[in-house]
């Protein structure tokens, strides 16, 4: 199954509203609601906050250039 980026930023943009940032907790809670492991979906956001700042960057040396 394939997981919702849209669904899991939402989330985690809620819990960063209410609560000032997400735990661990909050990472098993909607994990359980997607369903995958907390694992699995931990390891998601890191491939996607990692691809974000790697097309951050390209794009900021691009105007620098």
């Amino acid at each position: 199954m394939r997981i919702s980026k849209t669904k899991v930023f939402d989330f985690l943009m809620r819990c960063q509203i209410e609560k000032g940032g997400y735990t661990g907790n909050d990472i098993a809670e909607i994990a359980k609601n997607i369903p995958v492991s907390p694992r699995a979906l931990r390891k998601r956001i890191n491939y996607w906050r990692l691809s974000f700042m790697q097309k951050r960057d390209t794009l900021v040396g691009e105007e620098s250039a």
